[in-house]
């Protein structure tokens, strides 16, 4: 009983955020709606004088022509009204749309351990079709305030003229209400179902797509078909039960509000054979009854709508807060700025100033381990000088790019502290960015984007030496042979590129934001030697400078090539996560027999 007080109270919180995001908008689209909804109202009211007007059973207060006027007066403000109306919802709709995406891709940039339990699919599949979900109650609720406002308006007039009739028009709203309520947990169940089958499909193609080449190499194409046929089959059970079972409550809806309707346009041609209703009130009710959209019948189907929606919604928050682990629902919803129109805002540039500068960098006990496995790194010290070359280097798995994730800040440290010139880091993923750090990853991301705007990322080119990072990377001659140099369309993650060029543009898009520190995971594997021997000679020259001059960089190089083995100032040898030795290169080649092994090609787990 508790936890579903709470659910309650977390929803109704959730939802009234939604409404303050953007009030005046809602509050337009409220005062829309009521033109909308309450025109056609209007409209019915001439219609029934102007139809006593002509039978003569009933005194009216305008003549017939003054009645035509008012009533095409009446449909060009319905026009109006419906225009304004339905664009004020769309905007309001996608305004709040943005708003959660947008918290929730924010989330999912910090959070970044979220893509080990879903993939990238998974992901996409909820940030469009769960968000839809998740922000319908209130976009359902907008309209239902101007439809029971007019509902109210249409009921006074209608007991006005007959109550008994009337009256009629409550048996339907009941019977929606309770159906709605007595359904809800069969509604959250299937539509439960239907979006985790949906994400299963989606997510399976993200990852089909980026790994076609496994798919093939390993030639399992015929299995992997068959696998996907499985998951759309069951997807396609699941849809049609959901869908069969919401379009049966939709039926059921309308057929109870049709056999209210018949009913009541039965009895009022019984009274009509009466003289006890006239014309004029007959073509009353006929019209709000013809205006489903406005009417006390359709005000009910409305509501059940609604119903129905905030169970949805409870199932689409719920799988978009799975992919925000220990965040709470009002993260969803957090107020700031979206951009529906206009400029996006510039990227903002932090430009280097000496509190950025970078004098040593000490980590002590910095310790991680994989729930899953229990492998990670453990008890790990470094210590670098400003313009100096640290090399880690070890077998596969020994824990070298989890040592990097983990001074980064992209996983989170068991324990350890990192210190940078002497003071503690409190969050690295948020301190550890340029201008302080760059970094490139050992299976870097690129976008279908332009090369100049995959390397800049935003940064303004007139701040930044591009030419120098496109040389340091060895990208000039590549440049020379794509159709249209840096202004060159990559495709979806590079596929334009070699393997070589997608590292070495990894690097440029590192190497441009001169950062203090310099953090590479194995960037010249996919290199040949000569380009590997020029890379690393261009990115290691100002090591040899002053340190005066601020451009000198710092590098952690995560590598076993000799090339830059031979240029370290200092090898870390990580083995089953922990240090196994540390050192010169000659040092560690004499005195170090896990080095010897890598020295000489053994990087076997």
């Amino acid at each position: 009983m508790t936890s579903t007080v709470h659910k309650v109270a977390g929803r109704r919180r959730y939802f009234w955020a939604l409404v303050r995001y953007s009030p005046w908008c809602f509050c337009l689209g409220v005062f829309l709606s009521l033109g909308y909804f309450g025109f056609p109202l209007v409209a019915g009211l001439i219609l029934r004088e102007f139809f006593n007007a002509l039978t003569g059973d009933a005194d009216v207060r305008f003549g017939i022509r003054m009645l035509v006027i008012l009533f095409v007066i009446t449909r060009l403000a319905i026009q109006v009204a419906e225009q304004g109306y339905a664009a004020s919802y769309a905007w309001f709709e996608g305004k709040l749309k943005t708003l959660v995406r947008g918290n929730l891709f924010n989330g999912l940039l910090q959070g970044v351990v979220v893509h080990i339990s879903h993939g990238t699919g998974e992901i996409v599949n909820r940030l469009d079709d769960d968000i839809d979900g998740a922000v319908a109650p209130v976009t359902t609720f907008l309209a239902l305030i101007g439809h029971a406002l007019a509902a109210v308006f249409a009921l006074y007039v209608l007991l006005s003229v007959n109550p008994y009739i009337t009256l009629l028009a409550f048996v339907p709203m009941v019977a929606i209400v309770l159906l709605a309520n007595g359904l809800g947990r069969r509604i959250q169940s299937y539509r439960q179902e239907n979006r985790e089958r949906t994400g299963r499909v989606t997510g399976f193609l993200g990852d089909l797509f980026g790994a076609v080449q496994a798919v093939k190499v390993a030639n399992t194409e015929a299995h992997t078909v068959l696998h996907f046929d499985r998951l759309n089959e069951a997807r396609r059970r699941a849809v049609i039960r959901d869908r069969l079972f919401n379009r049966l409550l939709a039926s059921m809806n309308s057929t109870t509000i049709s056999l209210a309707t018949g009913v009541i346009l039965i009895l009022a041609a019984e009274l009509m054979r009466e003289r006890s209703f006239t014309v004029g009130d007959f073509a009353l009710f006929a019209s709000y009854i013809a205006l489903g959209e406005i009417t006390v019948l359709a005000f009910a189907d409305r509501l059940g709508f609604l119903l129905a929606a905030l169970k949805r919604a409870d199932v689409s928050i719920e799988r978009l807060r799975e992919l925000l682990p220990g965040a709470a629902q009002e993260a969803l919803v957090r107020s700031g700025p979206v951009y529906l129109h206009g400029d996006f805002p510039p990227v903002p540039f932090v430009t280097k100033k000496s509190i950025h500068y970078l004098r040593r960098l000490r980590v002590e006990g910095l310790s991680y381990r994989y729930t899953e496995t229990g492998q990670g790194i453990d008890d790990i010290d470094l210590h670098l000088e400003a313009g100096t070359v640290t090399v880690i280097t070890g077998r596969i798995g020994s824990g070298k790019t989890t040592l990097l994730d983990v001074l980064l800040g992209y996983l989170p440290a068991d324990a350890g502290e990192i210190y940078w010139n002497g003071e503690c880091v409190a969050d690295a993923a948020s301190f550890l960015v340029h201008p302080r750090c760059a970094y490139t990853p050992q299976v870097p991301r690129l976008f279908s984007d332009s090369l100049r705007d995959n390397i800049l990322m935003g940064l303004p080119e007139d701040r930044v030496d591009l030419e120098a990072a496109i040389r340091k990377s060895v990208m000039e001659d590549d440049l020379e042979s794509l159709e249209d140099g840096l202004n060159t369309s990559i495709g979806p993650r590079g596929v334009k590129l070699s393997g070589g060029q997608v590292m070495r543009t990894a690097a440029a898009r590192a190497l441009v934001r001169e950062a203090e520190l310099m953090v590479f995971d194995d960037l010249s594997s996919a290199l040949d030697v000569e380009t590997e021997r020029v890379l690393w000679d261009r990115i290691f020259e100002q090591t040899e400078m002053p340190l005066t001059f601020r451009n000198v960089g710092t590098y952690l190089v995560v590598s076993h090539r000799r090339t830059v083995l031979r240029r370290a100032d200092n090898i870390i040898v990580l083995k089953d996560g922990q240090i196994y030795a540390e050192g010169k290169l000659v040092v560690l080649l004499e005195n170090c027999d896990e080095m010897q092994r890598l020295w000489h090609g053994e990087l076997g787990p």
